[in-house]
């Protein structure tokens, strides 16, 4: 497993953030083989996850199950990023919204944070 932090500019906490996204990846299904994180502004931080499937999930992607994968793992992931209550914390903003999604066939997920910073 990488923490790759050479992609996308530092900011702080960024370290903090890619181990919390990388323990909640392995609650969910794995740690990524690799993760990279971008803040494209005050208010939008962008994670990127890769290797993230098991094997059980790549199944189901072969046989056509994609959207009922998507389905079922957008719930639980967003709820397990919403259990960590010190994203506020490292980021000194408050989270408005989490946005998930996949590409199966890349095998990657990118994660969108929209933030509030605090004053």
């Amino acid at each position: 497993m990488k923490a790759d932090l050479t992609e996308g500019d530092p900011y702080p906490g960024k370290q903090a953030i890619h181990d919390r996204i990388i323990k909640m990846s392995e609650i969910a299904q794995k740690g990524p083989e690799k993760i990279s994180s971008y803040k494209l502004s005050d208010r939008t931080l962008v994670i990127v996850r890769e290797g993230i499937l098991v094997a059980i999930e790549k199944q189901l992607i072969s046989l056509g199950f994609d959207d009922t994968l998507r389905i079922s793992k957008r719930p639980l992931e967003k709820g397990i990023l919403r259990q960590n209550d010190d994203y506020d914390e490292i980021l000194n903003a408050d989270i408005l919204d989490i946005f998930v999604d996949w590409d199966f066939e890349k095998d990657n997920s990118i994660i969108t944070l929209i933030l509030k910073p605090k004053k």
